[in-house]
């Protein structure tokens, strides 16, 4: 009985101790409340952000608009230089880089054979000349017939036929060359076997150069023949040469859906075949809104501009931005004409108030009399 009783003494103490602490707590809590409430209310106001710039309209203005192709220059007047007949080259008179003149013997075939032949030829014409005259003489005193006379005369111009037949052929082992102009290529060597139709030497000539390039079927209306072309050589320090268009094929390639367009470039002398040129069609300008490029800024992958709306705040908003003129750029969507943009976008917060700051062109034009 003394054991139970001595329980609920305990039980009874540990109650007495946490009712003590809960009416610990409330008091302090009620305290910390009332001097919350009486604590006086701050009277400063949130400092707001201020940006002090320039603004610039975003206006309508025409842009440009050029096709670009590119190709390779090319000698207007260029041949592959063959011969007619098969022999051995005796001598070759040139090399890359010999500049040679109209008619200039390039190459030489061996033609012993050749003129072997053309000595008997020439005999055959003395003979058959010969037994002409004497037919003749005959034919006047009555000693032959009208038959033997035109046999003697047929005789004489096989002859001459035969001997002119291996002229011609002395005359194919001579290459020679059918323009002035420069040995650009050389593919065989004295002593090697040349053959009709084989490619030996390639001649250019290099006063008149030109430039082929493709465009594009829906491009092509705006390039006509004599229109004035621009053309930019990177390897020359993007050097521009000024060409003129010369002609337009009129039959578009069916795979590439292109027309070749043929530019004769102007007299240089630093420009060279084989030289790769950026070739610049003007086209009609289009209208297009444009803005300072210093007014966009980016936040990784996309672009934004600080627009001043009616209450002289600056919003965030993100653009699509198209080609770039200068310090000019062009924009695709997101800001309309006549918006007003922060001119120097580094200076953006977005929220934050825009007061104009006065430029120097406006501040001379203030203390103008």
């Amino acid at each position: 009985m003394m054991t139970i009783l001595a329980r609920v003494k305990k039980r009874g103490i540990w109650v007495v101790v946490l009712l003590g602490v809960a009416v610990g707590l409330l008091f302090l809590l009620r305290l910390q409340t009332q001097e919350t409430s009486e604590r006086p209310a701050s009277t400063q106001p949130m400092q707001e952000t201020i940006v002090r710039g320039v603004s610039v309209e975003a206006t309508l203005q025409d842009i440009p608009q050029t096709i670009e192709s590119t190709g390779v220059v090319i000698a207007e007047t260029r041949a592959n230089l063959s011969s007619k007949t098969i022999g051995i080259v005796e001598a070759l008179h040139v090399d890359e880089g010999s500049v040679v003149n109209k008619g200039k013997v390039l190459i030489q075939l061996d033609h012993r054979a050749l003129n072997a032949r053309l000595a008997r030829t020439d005999a055959e014409v003395s003979n058959a000349h010969a037994n002409l005259q004497r037919m003749d003489d005959l034919f006047n005193e009555d000693s032959i017939s009208p038959q033997d006379l035109d046999n003697a005369r047929r005789g004489y111009q096989v002859a001459v036929a035969t001997r002119d037949e291996v002229r011609a052929q002395l005359a194919d082992t001579r290459v020679l060359a059918p323009f002035a102009g420069i040995i650009t290529r050389k593919h065989i060597e004295a002593g090697e076997l040349a053959a009709p139709g084989q490619p030996l030497l390639e001649l250019e000539n290099q006063t008149r150069l030109r430039i082929d390039v493709s465009v594009a079927e829906g491009d092509v209306q705006a390039v006509t023949v004599g229109h004035s072309i621009e053309i930019i050589f990177d390897s020359l320090a993007l050097k521009v040469i000024e060409g003129k268009v010369f002609q337009i094929v009129p039959s578009a390639d069916p795979a590439t859906h292109t027309f070749l367009v043929k530019i004769r470039l102007a007299a240089d002398d630093t420009i060279k075949p084989g030289m790769f040129g950026r070739v610049m069609f003007k086209k009609q300008p289009r209208l297009a809104i444009l803005i300072p490029l210093s007014a966009t800024v980016s936040r990784g992958e996309l672009t934004g501009v600080y627009i001043v709306n009616a209450n002289h705040r600056l919003g965030l908003r993100w653009v699509k931005l198209g080609r770039q003129a200068n310090s000019m750029v062009e924009v695709l969507s997101g800001v309309n004409e006549n918006e007003h943009l922060l001119a120097d976008a580094t200076q953006g917060r977005d929220g934050a108030r825009f007061e104009p700051r006065e430029t120097s062109a406006a501040r001379d034009e203030d203390e103008t009399p």
